[in-house]
């Protein structure tokens, strides 16, 4: 394939992604449009011009051109995606500050994706897939808080919070005031949290985590790049690539590459694709 056909790669790993059901690649497709900030040969910019002119000054013959303005230029729209950042940003936070590695959950979660990451690779041999070219969005979890100061609420500053004095004089409130150890506990805790109630609990938001593989301009070559670049896949390093596939990832895809019309039908896609 040619360098200059890359527009045709990103759109062709959309289109397997879709097909596949893998649902990491944002919605990508040909498109042709035209804007004075992209690249036009003075030619082109010269013409465009002229028949402004002409069209603004004699309307009668401006409305037999065929065309105002810049020719469009063909090539591919990708879906933009909110809250990602590159891979190598969160995956540097998680090992620097495990105190921000996500739980177990939403590792797994992760290792899900990034399988699906992986499959999409080997299909379309992508060559250059690094940590700066697929993206992670990471929403820890966030504990719900009312706006306002919840009633009688128990304030304590960090000297006293951390004075190991405070779990008695806590102890002491819950056994002889509420005179039942467990409403009291329950209630310092709703104080101490601004929570009205415990249910609240039921109400705090899930660590969310996504993938986004972008940046495919370079699959489909029609060779592979080992005289001009390493090794292309940067994430065979990574800890999620030493694991199996697991068996989500595996009844998701292998039973579409097993199904003969299937595949028939996604090459025929995609030779359509890259004909155009």
């Amino acid at each position: 394939m040619k360098y200059f056909m890359g527009y045709l790669s990103e759109v062709g790993a959309s289109l397997i992604d879709q097909k596949l059901k893998l649902n990491i690649v944002p919605q990508t497709n040909v498109v042709a449009l035209a804007a004075p900030t992209f690249n036009y040969g003075r030619i082109d910019r010269a013409k465009a011009r002229t028949k402004q002119r002409i069209r603004t000054r004699y309307p009668e013959i401006g409305k037999r051109f065929h065309r105002i303005g810049l020719p469009p230029k063909i090539g591919s729209f990708q879906l933009f995606v909110y809250g990602y950042q590159d891979a190598s940003y969160w995956l540097r936070q998680w090992e620097v500050h495990r105190e921000m590695s996500p739980s177990s959950a939403a590792m797994k979660r992760f290792q899900h994706l990034f399988e699906r990451m992986v499959v999409l690779d080997y299909i379309i041999r992508n060559t250059d897939r690094g940590n700066d070219n697929w993206l992670i969005k990471y929403e820890p979890t966030a504990i719900p808080r009312d706006s306002t100061p919840a009633k009688d609420a128990v304030v304590l500053d960090d000297e006293v919070a951390a004075n190991e004095s405070a779990e008695e004089v806590v102890h002491s409130d819950i056994d002889h005031e509420n005179g039942n150890g467990k409403d009291g506990t329950e209630q310092i805790v709703m104080d101490i949290l601004d929570c009205d109630d415990m249910e609240n609990w039921d109400q705090m938001d899930k660590p969310k985590i996504e993938v986004a593989a972008i940046d495919n301009g370079l699959a489909f070559p029609i060779k592979h790049p080992d005289e001009w670049r390493t090794y292309p896949y940067r994430w065979t390093w990574l800890p999620m690539a030493k694991n199996p596939f697991s068996e989500e990832i595996v009844e998701l895809v292998l039973p579409q590459l097993d199904n003969t019309d299937f595949m028939r039908e996604l090459c025929n896609d995609l030779k359509k694709l890259f004909q155009a």
